[in-house]
């Protein structure tokens, strides 16, 4: 069957453009089309012989009509059996799709359902735990302004447009249930958690540099809703001896560094920008645990079933979906959100037992292989499609 997909990206950026980027790849090779249709062209914006891509500036963005007819005219033009919506915040363009063929999206992030994408009141320090509605006014997320009252009933108008989806999914049951909270049909939405490539067989194989002992990764966004700074602050803590190795960017990046140097570990911590993923995975390799200590309600954070997949203990923040695939005790330790203190005393743990690590590191491997790989994430997704288009 034939898949076209709408993102505002086509490249290899964040993790929904990872996701749709590796799918397209895994469905292509089991014999089904793929056509990208994506808003935003830069100089990172990927092209594949055979595949058809097209670019459409502004189809994703809000109250954009501009591109709807040339919407319209590929959709007729490619007749795909599926669409696949991804990032696309345009619910003209929603409508159309639904109207013209069976029409899924993945939900990545709460976005859909919060004006901060965050699900962080003002400050982005305390959690929202309400619907969207008239407390997004009380909290201050949005200034009780003519505009801001008609973007409020756009968001709402588009939460309601999603059931007229054929399927919704998610990669969480926290998405799930914020989903629902927001008035989404239970019965709309399916459950398919995300996935990573595994890495080569001889990877598991290989020797770690000879710091793998003490070496932490963290691997994602240098901002606060990641929770870097609450990170340093628990690696400033920690008794013994560690090497960090801090693989992002962002716009957080100065601020941190000058922060690691004020809590006296800038020699310790290695801030390495954005590194391709190639070089990741070498520090993969060579790291003794990872770190994922987001602040913000997560969905998912595919970097943790990343380090799963090459054996890997994983310390986190217990928020949004990462106790769906962090089990305490088992593949690593579960932190209660923000508590950097107990971070720190749970990277003492892992640094001063090689057994600990190996036997943690092993369960996320077996987790990873029995929930997380490529094959399970394809045969579901394929089984949805196959559903909704009969």
């Amino acid at each position: 069957m034939k898949i076209l997909h709408i993102d505002q990206h086509y490249n290899y950026g964040g993790g929904t453009e990872q996701y749709l980027l590796s799918i397209m790849d895994l469905l292509e090779k089991r014999g089904h089309p793929q056509v990208i249709v994506y808003a935003i062209k830069t100089d990172k914006t990927v092209t594949k012989e055979g595949r058809r891509e097209y670019c459409l500036p502004g189809i994703t963005a809000e109250f954009n009509r501009d591109k709807l007819g040339e919407l319209e005219k590929i959709i007729n033009h490619e007749s795909p059996d599926i669409i696949y919506l991804h990032n696309v915040h345009n619910m003209f363009a929603v409508e159309l799709c639904v109207k013209k063929r069976p029409t899924i999206r993945y939900i990545h992030d709460p976005s859909i359902c919060c004006f901060t994408h965050w699900k962080l009141l003002p400050g982005l320090i305390d959690l929202c735990e309400d619907r969207l509605g008239l407390s997004c006014f009380r909290n201050r997320c949005l200034k009780f302004e003519p505009k801001n009252f008609t973007s409020y009933q756009v968001k709402k108008r588009n939460l309601r447009l999603h059931n007229n989806l054929n399927k919704i999914i998610v990669a969480s049951e926290y998405m799930k249930h914020l989903l629902v909270q927001n008035g989404v049909s239970s019965s709309k939405i399916e459950i398919i958690s995300y996935f990573v490539t595994s890495p080569p067989s001889d990877f598991l194989l290989k020797p770690a540099n000879i710091d793998d002992a003490k070496t932490i990764l963290y691997a994602g966004l240098i901002h606060k809703i990641k929770g870097v700074d609450l990170m340093l602050k628990a690696l400033s803590l920690v008794k013994n001896d560690f090497i960090a190795v801090l693989a992002g960017s962002g716009e957080y990046l100065e601020e941190y560094k000058q922060m690691a140097i004020d809590l006296g570990i800038g020699e310790r911590v290695k801030f390495l920008g954005w590194v391709p993923n190639e070089i990741l995975m070498e520090h993969y390799r060579n790291a003794a645990l990872m770190l994922v200590p987001s602040f913000w309600i997560e969905a998912f954070a595919i970097v943790g079933i990343e380090a799963m997949s090459c054996a890997k203990p994983v310390i986190g923040f217990d928020t949004g979906g990462i106790s769906e695939w962090l089990k305490h005790n088992i593949n690593g330790f579960l932190v209660p959100r923000g508590a950097y203190d107990e971070m720190a005393k749970k990277i003492d743990i892992l640094l001063e037992s090689k057994k600990q690590r190996e036997e943690m590191g092993q369960a996320g491997r077996n987790l990873y292989e029995a929930n997380f790989t490529k094959e399970i994430h394809t045969g579901k997704l394929l089984d949805v499609f196959e559903k909704i288009s009969s």
